[in-house]
């Protein structure tokens, strides 16, 4: 199964970066070969690209913080499950080792609504 976890940096020792329209990068993680790759968030583009690039490289799991209605409602619709996790101060593969021990909550529903509740 292909992983993929928004972060600040490029590798898995990046911190993770809980916005998933923000990140600037979506590092990957393949369990069957244990290997790490990166992907750059193109920012500037809208959540149809980012589902379709997850998409095209066979991811099955988002790991974020955040995310939007549209957003959710595509990766759902690729069948990428989304789990949250707001540990920002966490690196990738700290949050990877949190989700292989069952620590993290599945999104049923977007939650990027929060962070403005908490404005």
């Amino acid at each position: 199964m292909k992983i993929a976890v928004t972060a600040h940096g490029n590798t898995h020792l990046a911190k993770i970066d809980s916005r998933f329209n923000l990140a600037e990068y979506f590092i990957l993680y393949d369990q069957i070969k244990d290997t790490w790759s990166n992907l750059v968030n193109a920012r500037d583009s809208d959540p149809v690209y980012r589902a379709k690039i997850l998409s095209e490289n066979g991811i099955k799991v988002l790991i974020t913080g955040y995310i939007g209605v549209r957003a959710f409602r595509l990766l759902q619709s690729q069948n990428i499950t989304i789990f949250s996790s707001r540990e920002t101060n966490s690196t990738v593969k700290e949050i990877l080792s949190a989700f292989q021990f069952g620590k993290l909550a599945i999104l049923y529903a977007p939650n990027a609504i929060e962070i403005q509740k908490r404005k």
